[in-house]
């Protein structure tokens, strides 16, 4: 969801720098990613947690993890690795340190 905020949002805002594009389109994506998997995912899964079986609880909770750990790094991982990849700054982890 944040790729394709960034992809929209490169063709309108062309002037801004590459990681102040990434920035903006994480504020407008961050809101609806939380609303989203609050409102509809998360309570229907602790109520299943909360009120299902044995063999669903253990699976909501499994799920309930899934989700919080695949929106976080959607939202604080993916996007600051395709900054740095934009501006190729991985290339500087791995090279030969100039000697003095």
């Amino acid at each position: 969801m944040v790729f394709d905020r960034i992809r929209e949002n490169s063709s309108i805002l062309r002037k801004l720098p590459f990681e102040q594009l990434a920035n903006h389109s994480i504020i407008q994506t961050l809101q609806r990613s939380i609303n989203t998997q609050l409102m509809t995912v998360e309570y229907m899964l602790l109520a299943i947690a909360l009120f299902g079986g044995v063999t669903l609880r253990e699976f909501a909770v499994i799920l309930l993890v899934g989700l919080l750990m695949g929106t976080y790094s959607s939202i604080f991982v993916a996007a600051p690795l395709l900054v740095v990849w934009e501006n190729k700054e991985w290339r500087t982890w791995f090279g030969r340190k100039a000697s003095a």
